[in-house]
């Protein structure tokens, strides 16, 4: 029902605050000149500095030209929070590319846009809320997000402001253990585990972390170990020293 909601504003011009892989984006049909000019004047971009979000490497297919080296390494890498420049196919409506002949496109690990985007039935224009300066808040509290920008956008779309928390098994976890320290500026936790198979006894490493810090992890762990074991789950409440006090 909820996403019927935001689909029937999308089909009428409308502009929409969404959550990502990492921060909110602003959000309008790929469809409605309209609404990708308010999503300009919002931001202050032009069109080259838009991409659009697919449901599926069918969605990019439609929208982009992917030969078959492209389509073998899209698919290894998505869904995603970096867009891939391709060059538009005709079904990209030349209002959109503004004299361009290229698009970026994204298929995000965010069930929300993947589920917006399947029942429109079209890809999104997203461009991210961005502020000036280290308010990074700003970007990925939906309620913040609705102070600044909620009289001048038609739905905030709250996909809620939780944490992550990464367990890692990892036959170099010290260095990855060493990055997270010192490259994230985060604590982390070594789990004493035993393999079911092996019988030995090694460290898992546990931690928690922001949303928009996903594709961080990712990096760190798989260019120490490409074989590593990493598995990231939702946080609905992290309470403790570096987190929230009781009682807030």
């Amino acid at each position: 029902k909820a996403i019927a909601q935001v689909v029937d504003i999308l089909r009428r011009d409308g502009v929409i605050v969404y959550p990502t892989d990492s921060v909110y984006a602003f959000g309008c049909s790929l469809h409605s000149t309209r609404a990708i000019e308010r999503i300009r004047t919002l931001t202050g971009k032009q069109g080259d500095d838009f991409s659009i979000i697919c449901h599926d490497l069918s969605g990019i297919a439609a929208y982009a030209r992917v030969d078959t080296p492209t389509f073998k390494l899209m698919k290894r890498n998505l869904p995603g929070p970096f867009p891939s420049l391709l060059r538009a196919s005709n079904k990209v409506p030349d209002k959109f590319l503004d004299r361009k002949k290229t698009v970026g496109v994204r298929i995000p690990a965010n069930g929300i846009p993947l589920a917006i985007v399947e029942a429109l039935g079209n890809p999104l224009v997203t461009a991210s809320v961005k502020t000036p300066g280290p308010e990074t808040e700003y970007t990925t509290d939906p309620s913040l997000i609705y102070e600044r920008y909620g009289d001048r956008v038609d739905m905030v779309v709250d996909g809620g402001n939780r944490q992550r928390a990464a367990f890692i098994i990892s036959d170099c976890f010290s260095d990855i253990e060493c990055d997270i320290l010192h490259e994230m500026d985060r604590g982390c936790t070594r789990l004493m585990a035993q393999g079911s198979w092996t019988g030995k006894d090694r460290p898992v490493l546990f931690f928690v972390f922001s949303k928009r810090e996903i594709s961080i992890i990712k990096t760190i762990v798989y260019q120490h170990d490409p074989n590593a074991i990493l598995v990231i789950t939702d946080v609905n409440e992290a309470i403790g020293y570096g987190f929230k006090k009781a009682g807030e």
